[in-house]
């Protein structure tokens, strides 16, 4: 019996083993497994660590470890992306930790890391792993993705590392990522050359300044630096060359670029360098942060960048703007308002269907008008819209978005700090139109109009009632944020405000039955912590794909709620469901 049962073990243990010996097979349930579970497998046998080593290998994170060169050596074959995080955000504030011993024997030793794709890299002060880093990327002939985080801030020397590199030894290189904080010049024209040059680049994302009030590259006389003019000059000479031959062959001349986010100046591009670029140089772009330009300030210069747009860049809809207000409606440089309004009707006859704003402003004055004009050209086409550190957004324009966006996707909202935005009940009086919208984030506010005649908890409750059955009518969405408006009385202490609307015996959570598709849905406390054992029976029945619930304000005096019996009574009967507190 000891000797069949020993067999029949072996027997198992072979089975086991020959699941990872089917390369898809292993593939696929690795997916399923975290880098901690596959390493428990590996401790099990030496069978398994063989068969699993390049799976746990080719996704590693990279700290501040005296081992990295003996281990990037031993694995190089394995890593598919790398991710270096030498220094936490803040390590200037603690002794810095002892630097790494990297010889010239340690770098010659490096191997090639002929599967390695990706490599993000983030440093925020120099130190001696960016030597070691940039000598990485040297090694990475086949990299498609590069990610520079704060990696040169005050270091040249490793700055121009990895701009021989992009200029030598990475030819497959698609998608470049550049973040870090310097305003100088001459970095940054230095920087574009190479990257115009590059032949598969595809994707070039700058977020830093290249220049600063003090010293911009636009003098108080208007005249701009003429490495603009050397930068357009060595465009059309390497194009020369190309041009005949696409010409010959029905092909536009240009840059690969499909993405591109050029470097932020502190007064703007000139407009005789930006209009030609976009105009000869990126026929191919499809997404664009939209840049200042300087003394944009005639209908004529307006209409002949809307003009360039439209002709240069048939292909672009999907925009970007991260401008304060300030740039925005600057009224002695334009460089804000007149570029976004010549982009957005530039690509009007392609369409856009994706706007993203970081630091939208509520401005009284022009706020309107950019919500107006985004719906007025592309209302019919957009998918996605979101608003990113926000400072505000009136509820009329979000009632306007969702009553116009038939194709909407995804609605994103984020404000900054204090900063509202928020929709009141009394501004929904039309019916929404994107019944297709999968991501939706909203914040709710009971503010309604009296009339005469009439009680305002009458009036409250019906456009509390319209709200969320218009929310309900959205079958398709997958990911919804709902949070509420939180009144403060002189005392300090919480109103009630929008408490029991998420209640079926008070409020309005039966319109959400039919959210069949719900897999996340964020809530704060005026929601949840009103609901109790009907509430949680009913996401029960009715939301069987929910995967994720997140709680908002869980550390206020609310939090002792979620400790009652229905909310256990729901993780008990649906343990996959993540509770994010």
């Amino acid at each position: 019996d000891s000797s069949r049962k020993s067999q029949v073990s072996t027997m198992q243990e072979n089975a086991q083993h020959r699941v990872f010996d089917i390369p898809e097979l292993a593939t696929l349930i690795t997916q399923y497994l975290s880098p901690r579970d596959i390493g428990r497998c590996m401790m099990t046998s030496k069978t398994f660590s063989r068969q699993l080593e390049p799976f746990f290998w080719s996704h590693p994170v990279l700290g501040g470890c005296n081992q990295h060169p003996k281990s990037l050596v031993r694995y190089a074959c394995h890593f598919l992306s790398l991710e270096a995080r030498p220094n936490s955000r803040f390590s200037f504030m603690r002794p810095a930790p002892p630097p790494l011993q990297i010889t010239s024997n340690t770098l010659a030793a490096l191997p090639e890391f002929p599967r390695l794709r990706k490599f993000t890299i983030q440093a925020y002060e120099p130190n001696s792993f960016l030597l070691l880093y940039s000598h990485l990327v040297f090694h990475s002939p086949n990299l498609t993705e590069l990610n520079l985080q704060y990696c040169f801030k005050s270091d040249s020397l490793s700055m121009e590392h990895y701009l021989n590199a992009l200029a030598t030894t990475l030819p497959c290189l698609e998608r470049l990522t550049i973040k870090y904080e310097s305003n100088d010049p001459t970095t940054g024209f230095r920087l574009l050359e190479v990257c115009f040059a590059h032949p598969q680049l595809t994707e070039l994302q700058c977020d830093f300044m290249m220049d600063n009030d003090l010293f911009p590259v636009i003098n108080k006389r208007g005249t701009y630096d003429p490495r603009f003019a050397a930068l357009l000059k060595s465009l059309k000479s390497k194009n020369k060359n190309k041009s005949k031959a696409k010409a010959d062959a029905g092909q536009r001349t240009g840059l690969r670029l499909k993405s591109l986010s050029l470097p932020d100046l502190y007064e703007g591009y000139p407009k005789t360098f930006l209009i030609p670029f976009l105009g000869s140089h990126v026929p191919n772009l499809e997404r664009l942060c939209i840049p200042k330009v300087y003394k944009l300030d005639n209908e004529a210069d307006v209409r002949r960048l809307e003009e360039t747009i439209e002709i240069g860049c048939p292909k672009l809809q999907h925009l970007s703007s991260n401008w304060e207000n300030e740039d925005m409606y600057d009224e002695e440089t334009y460089k804000g308002w007149n570029a976004f309004i010549s982009v957005l009707r530039g690509c009007a006859k392609a369409g856009l269907r994706t706007y993203q704003s970081r630091f939208f402003g509520n401005d009284r004055y022009s706020q309107g008008s950019i919500i107006e004009n985004l719906l007025k050209y592309h209302g019919k086409t957009l998918e996605e819209i979101e608003f990113l550190d926000c400072y505000g957004l009136s509820s009329g324009s979000i009632q306007s978005i969702l009553s116009t966006c038939k194709s909407l996707r995804k609605l994103r909202m984020e404000s900054r700090g204090d900063c509202i935005c928020e929709l009141h009940f009394g501004d929904v009086l039309t019916e929404w139109v994107c019944r297709d919208i999968t991501v939706l984030n909203l914040r709710l506010r009971r503010q309604v109009k009296v009339p005469q005649g009439r009680t305002e908890d009458e009036v409250t409750a019906e456009a509390a009632q319209r709200v969320y059955s218009q929310i309900g009518c959205l079958v398709k969405l997958e990911d919804l944020t709902l949070t509420c408006y939180e009144e403060y009385s002189i005392w300090d202490d919480l109103e009630e405000s929008c408490a029991y609307d998420l209640t079926l015996e008070r409020g309005w959570l039966g319109e959400f039955a039919g959210l069949k598709r719900l897999r996340c849905i964020r809530m704060n406390y005026n929601y949840w912590c009103f609901m109790d054992q009907a509430e949680v029976e009913f996401i029960d029945t009715n939301w069987l794909k929910l995967q994720s619930m997140t709680f908002y304000g869980y550390r206020s005096r609310y939090g002792p709620q979620l400790q009652m019996d229905h909310w256990k009574w729901l993780k008990e009967r649906r343990p996959y469901i993540e509770f994010v507190l």
